[in-house]
């Protein structure tokens, strides 16, 4: 309920239950409403500006860090699944400007 409560909202909290609900509906094959949140998930990385590096805790960084690859990752996958022209993705890997998770530590 909390999540279509807040679809309204530009949150990352609304993003962290976008993203469980791709997973949810990847696991269980509804293609459509995977698409659909994942079409969700991607503006709400861009509006949220989360593609950029922001300053905050170490912890705060690395699970914003691991939302964003996990929503590039499975946007990969998405657009593999869909026979669609090339360059339709919508986070462009070249403006990642974060690192990957725990990249550049032990």
């Amino acid at each position: 309920m909390y999540l279509w409560r807040n679809l309204n909202r530009l949150d990352i909290e609304v993003l962290r239950l976008v993203c469980l609900c791709i997973l949810f509906n990847w696991t269980e094959a509804h293609a459509a409403k995977c698409w659909m949140f994942h079409a969700f998930a991607v503006r709400l990385v861009k509006g949220l500006k989360l593609n950029l590096e922001s300053p905050g805790s170490f912890t705060e960084q690395e699970a914003t860090r691991r939302l964003v690859w996990f929503v590039f990752v499975s946007e990969i996958l998405a657009a593999l699944s869909c026979p669609v022209e090339s360059g339709s993705l919508v986070i462009d890997a070249s403006r990642l400007s974060g690192s990957i998770p725990l990249g550049n530590h032990p």
